[in-house]
């Protein structure tokens, strides 16, 4: 009775403040005009309002943006300049002038999800006073209109399916551990302590990849478990599901190709009967047709990929497609870096490699259990060593401005599966190591839930020469006031109370995990509270180390963001400083606190000229 009383207790509690953490939040910045999100926005509003892969009409709009590619119009046999050019003689006719047309060098399923609730917002929104704007309406109607179909589109077509995706996962998990701190250890490893929440926050893929990848894989993996090992028993529709997903993977995200191919086969060894063969490629195929028409209208050939076609990335053009050799050096750093890298980053995933000594030579369960676990362990390891490799022959590896290395982002379910299976072998081996799992656990979640998850609700990206940013990018910004737009300002709420709010209820959602009791004894959970504090503490400390003087650091980008911050004027910076203004000459300390707010931003030339207005020593302030 009290393990049905708990149990139901702390995962509805749980998820209840992950929903404030996945919808609460929209970090935003007009001006730094992010192209891996805005390249996806415009191509939705083009197919809605234009029925075209074009566009030109939404850039002359809205502006010119990053992440665009600039492809020839094809002449077809009626075309009166390729007829003329036909007939005249070679060398004397005038070349026809072929007209030129942009489009998203982006894979195009994130686009097309958006389409019927872009839809939905052109019918709405003029309603309330907000009509579809165009190149001639003013530019504070067209600002409107791009942030807020941003945000909608954020809300509906990645934020909601991200948080649905995290419920899921939990119930998929009960199958693996009935230990809810180690099973809502693993979700919220996914949903706080990896780059998940911050590309859950965008409209981009990189979540919504992670999510496609592991609902193919975990679905395939519970059909072999509930067959019995009787693939007579595994269903069509279940079949044509994880084709669906496995074929959407590339769709949604280009380096996403190898996860798709693993996650296929994978399908294709279990799913072997004719009929469920055929559910299985008629779900492949729907996202095959999907992405070649895509590239044959807007990408000049249905087997090109459109990033070939991206301006001002030279490099893309030096090789296949920006694919070289594999490279040692980046998946070191993409891992191991305290600046960008996967488990530098996410400690917690560390904890995802225990699969290999329990997962594939210890697992538990019955014999049925232990060869499928062994065979699905096996599966996404291959596919994240493949994923890895991959992308590391990018010749840009990093993937711009992002938090942590974003063409990983399918990889943080498959590490917390692992995770939650390793941590499930060692605490059942006594009621001791259960106590270890669990401390363990929780506080390589809470290192990884302050240096991922803090970040990404102040800002979800950075430059990839920003180093050390939990210390010398987050905690500045936030220092100084300068917090998001939030759910709040639909209701007047101009303040920062509410994103605090959010704060607190991702630090809640981690804190319950380490004190909820869970049939705990009063030892173990002391023991369990204390070590996990102690372990968090000691994670944390290299995102805090000093940096190489031989390595290149942006010391300058957190000034740069409070040049364009929004929303702007309610930060501490801004207050102090109109304060300071208006009573410095009665009160010049305040001068002071406006200097130390600038120095904490890098803003050098600021706060020594500031320091200066002061009339008094700062010695004789207090």
């Amino acid at each position: 009775m009290r393990r049905r009383s708990v149990v139901p207790w702390l995962t509805t509690a749980f998820f209840a403040l992950t929903f404030v953490v996945f919808t609460f939040v929209e970090p935003y910045l007009a001006a730094v005009n992010n192209p891996n999100e805005n390249t996806r926005t415009y191509l939705t509003m083009a197919i809605v309002e234009h029925h075209t892969f074009h566009l030109d009409e939404i850039v002359q709009r809205h502006g010119w943006i990053g992440d665009m590619g600039r492809v020839n119009e094809k002449l077809s046999s009626e075309d009166p300049a390729a007829r003329a050019k036909t007939t005249l003689e070679r060398g004397r006719a005038p070349r026809p002038v072929q007209k030129s047309f942009y489009m998203s060098v982006k894979a195009p399923a994130t686009s097309y999800f958006g389409v019927p609730v872009y839809w939905a917002f052109t019918k709405i929104a003029p309603r309330l006073g907000h009509p579809v704007p165009t190149e001639r309406s003013p530019p504070a109607e067209r600002a409107w209109w791009l942030r807020t179909v941003t945000f909608t589109l954020r809300l509906f077509t990645v934020q909601l399916p991200c948080f649905g995706f995290l419920v899921w996962f939990e119930r998929w998990l009960r199958r693996t551990t009935d230990d809810i701190v180690l099973r809502l250890a693993a979700v919220a490893a996914v949903a706080f302590g990896s780059n998940f929440l911050a590309y859950a926050m965008m409209y981009v893929s990189h979540a919504t990849s992670a999510v496609a990848a592991f609902l193919a894989f975990g679905l395939t993996f519970h059909a072999r478990l509930d067959s019995l090992g009787d693939s007579r028993r595994r269903g069509v529709r279940s079949a044509f599901v994880v084709g669906l997903l496995s074929g959407m993977v590339p769709v949604l995200e280009y380096t996403g190709l190898p996860v798709g191919l693993f996650l296929a086969l994978y399908g294709l060894v279990t799913f072997r009967r004719p009929a469920q063969l055929a559910a299985l490629t008629i779900g492949g195929v729907i996202d095959v047709v999907g992405l070649t028409f895509y590239q044959a209208r807007a990408c000049e050939s249905w087997k090109t990929p459109c990033p070939k076609f991206a301006e001002g990335y030279a490099w893309l053009h030096t090789k296949t497609f920006g694919f070289g050799k594999p490279s040692w050096e980046f998946m070191k750093d993409a891992s191991l870096s305290h600046s960008s890298g996967f488990f530098g980053m996410s400690p917690f995933m560390w904890l995802g490699l225990l699969a290999i000594p329990f997962g594939v030579f210890a697992a538990f369960g019955t014999r049925i259990e232990r060869r499928e676990r062994r065979a699905a362990t096996l599966v996404w390891m291959a596919t994240m060593l493949a994923l890895w490799v991959f992308v590391s022959a990018a010749s840009n590896p990093h993937g711009g401005w992002s938090i942590g290395p974003r063409y990983l982002g399918a990889a943080p379910p498959f590490f917390a599966f692992g995770a939650a299976v390793g941590l499930e072998s060692i605490a059942r081996r006594s009621r001791a190591w259960r106590v270890i799992a669990r401390t363990t656990a929780v506080g390589l979640l809470l290192a990884s839930a302050v240096q991922v998850g803090f970040i990404s609700l102040v800002y979800n990206s950075v430059t990839d020469t920003t180093l050390r940013p939990l210390a010398r990018f987050a905690v500045p910004l936030v220092w100084a006031g300068f917090t998001p737009h939030h759910v709040g300002e639909l209701l007047g709420w101009n303040t920062t109370t509410c994103w605090y709010f959010v704060v607190a209820c991702l630090v809640a959602a981690v804190g319950l995990l380490a004190v909820s009791p869970a049939r705990d004894t009063a030892w173990s959970w002391t023991v369990r509270i204390v070590g996990a504090i102690a372990i968090a503490t000691y994670a944390i400390l290299p995102a805090f180390e000093p940096i190489p003087v031989k390595e290149v650091n942006d010391e300058k980008f957190p000034a740069y963001l409070v040049s364009v911050w929004e929303p702007a004027g309610r930060d501490r910076l801004t207050k102090i400083r109109a304060q300071a203004e208006l009573h410095g000459a009665a009160h010049p300390c305040l001068w002071y606190r406006v200097a130390d707010f600038e120095t904490a931003l890098r803003m050098d030339a600021e706060a020594a000229r500031d320091e200066r207005r002061a009339t008094v020593r700062r010695s004789a302030c207090p």
